[in-house]
């Protein structure tokens, strides 16, 4: 790991000292979805992933994650990973193919990233690391299979599929993430929500009251964006005077995007 991070860096700086000049990579947030990307990436063709529900094999510079697996890896909320892999999108430095569980992130130029010329340190990489790399991808599917288990009762308590206590406790961040290990948008947003409005609630049944009053907002905003959403919500805090004349709902926000 440590050859593939000094190879990948030194490709980098020597091949691309206008990415290090660039104004981005100075914000905190952008640098480390940055080196996130290029750690992530593919460095040859043999690897499998499922995409779509079909597998396919990725190409050198190609990886696929969620923009919730970014966030996780590198501490940047969510919603900011978002906002930054669109800009780097539009600044030509990726390509972005939504899927329904996750994104294939194409790092463009990938092949100008590890230089024109191959040296002898990437042929020792190459020897070297073939080993490691399966090893490291064998876990990786070892530590996938557990945290699906793990979280397996999670999911099936915010699709509804498992009874629990409504006395049970359940603070704000076990409901969020019970609410991001589903497959549906609205749950997603619920939890987007929750943490806006922080509501407070401590058990089972009152999260699943929750749930219930936003349900239908939630679905209705299933086909707007995230930046369309967040720039609604700023609309309605100063409209609100920050939420002094009016409280802010998912039926507020509706409204806005809808008007």
């Amino acid at each position: 790991m440590g050859i593939k991070v000094i190879f990948i860096m030194k490709g980098w700086i020597k091949l691309h000292r206008q990415l290090l000049d660039n104004p981005l990579m100075k914000k905190p947030a952008y640098r480390s979805l940055w080196i996130e990307i290029l750690l992530r990436a593919s460095h040859n063709e043999e690897r499998s992933v499922d995409f779509k529900g079909k597998v396919i094999k990725l190409k050198q510079g190609q990886f696929t994650a969620g923009a919730y697996q970014l966030s996780e890896a590198t501490g940047v909320p969510r919603g900011t990973v978002e906002r930054v892999l669109k800009k780097f999108s539009a600044e030509g430095q990726i390509d972005v193919k939504a899927g329904n569980k996750c994104s294939l992130i194409s790092i463009l130029g990938w092949r100008k990233y590890q230089g024109v010329d191959i040296d002898s340190e990437e042929r020792v990489r190459n020897r070297r690391g073939t080993d490691e790399e399966q090893m490291r991808t064998n876990q990786e599917c070892k530590e996938l299979k557990n945290e699906k288990n793990k979280n397996s009762i999670a999911t099936s308590v915010a699709e509804g599929k498992v009874k629990r206590d409504n006395n049970d406790p359940v603070d704000l961040e076990e409901f969020c993430k019970s609410m991001r290990k589903s497959k549906r948008k609205a749950l997603h947003i619920i939890a987007e929500w929750a943490e806006t409005v922080s509501p407070g609630f401590t058990t089972y049944g009152q999260w699943q009251v929750f749930i219930k009053r936003s349900l239908r907002a939630a679905t209705s905003l299933e086909s707007f964006s995230q930046d369309q959403m967040e720039k609604a919500y700023r609309d309605i805090m100063k409209d609100s005077d920050n939420g002094k004349k009016f409280k802010p709902s998912l039926e507020t926000i509706i409204k806005y995007l809808t008007k």
